[in-house]
């Protein structure tokens, strides 16, 4: 974990036996938002993600 925000994958080419990575980014607000709206009481767990990742 490079605590860079978004989701992270390697792509394995067989044939060129070549390997690339792709990132795709995404709001964690929204991400926050929706873990407080589904888990009221999610306060520590938020913080936690909060210090981690911003």
């Amino acid at each position: 974990m490079d605590l860079v925000p978004g989701v992270s994958c390697a792509l394995v080419d067989a044939i060129d036996l070549s390997v690339g990575f792709m990132r795709l980014t995404y709001d964690l607000e929204i991400v926050f938002g929706n873990v407080k709206e589904k888990m009221p009481n999610s306060k520590e767990l938020v913080a936690i993600l909060k210090r981690d990742f911003l």
